[in-house]
């Protein structure tokens, strides 16, 4: 299968929200109303093959993108006061990326199915002469697992592991990032449903970026919501099943 789209992202809300977040007093962060969409030209070509218990799917994609909006940050020096970073985000520049994706799905026995998937791509970003930003390029990759098993008692456990290495950014680079979640499922025939699961097991899911330019270097680390335990109980009733068919033999 071979695909040519274009496709345009418009600007999120918090980063058009011109008001001021000034939290902390050394950085300072705002939207920019002017943000302009980003256009992106994507060219794939497809694979799949399958087999009765395994596929696998390959996908060749380059992607280029015009007013990539991207966060830009700016020592500012007062002449009263001390100095801050000024944080907002701008359409300062073009990206092309150009990679290799693969998927496989196996089944492994009757009670085990494996989904894996890989992606190595190659970035490249142009500079920008306002923000003192030089053209860079990168490689990087991330990788996908997802198990699922049948247990004993009809219990279905899913475990979940993503991995992604560091990317390149107009500033900096988002550093490696890895976080495995589990999930446990039961149904039972009175129509009762209990899910359970543990999402970032390894209390891995943060966010860490490095940010550089003129006169300035800052370490980021965002801590999401950390490890969280959950259960949820439903109950299905009716049969919209059966209804669907009666009207079919109708």
């Amino acid at each position: 299968q071979l695909s040519l789209t274009r496709r345009i992202n418009r600007p999120r809300g918090p980063r058009i929200n011109p008001f001021r977040n000034m939290t902390d007093s050394t950085n300072i962060e705002y939207g920019n109303p002017n943000l302009l969409p980003t256009f992106t030209a994507s060219y794939e070509l497809n694979h799949i093959k399958t087999w009765a218990r395994h596929s696998l799917a390959s996908s060749i994609y380059y992607k280029e993108a015009d007013d990539v909006i991207q966060r830009v940050r700016t020592l500012i020096i007062p002449e009263v006061g001390n100095e801050y970073l000024e944080t907002t985000y701008s359409n300062i520049l073009s990206r092309k990326n150009a990679g290799i994706e693969i998927s496989a799905k196996n089944k492994i026995y009757k009670n085990l199915d494996i989904t894996s998937s890989i992606d190595g791509y190659y970035s490249y970003l142009s500079e920008n002469k306002e923000y003192n930003i030089p053209a860079a390029e990168s490689f990087s990759w991330s990788f996908k697992l997802i198990g699922s098993m049948i247990l004993p008692q009809g219990i279905t456990a899913q475990l979940t592991g993503r991995y992604r290495t560091s990317e390149l950014v107009s500033q900096g680079q988002t550093k490696e990032f890895y976080t495995l979640d589990l999930g446990l499922r039961k149904t039972f025939k009175s129509g009762w449903i209990i899910n359970a699961g543990v999402r970032d097991i390894l209390d891995s899911r943060k966010d860490r970026t490095i940010s550089y330019g003129p006169n300035f270097y800052q370490e980021n680390l965002n801590h999401r919501r950390g490890r969280i335990f959950s259960i949820n109980i439903s109950y299905g009733f009716g049969n919209i099943k059966d209804k669907n068919n009666k009207k079919t033999k109708s």
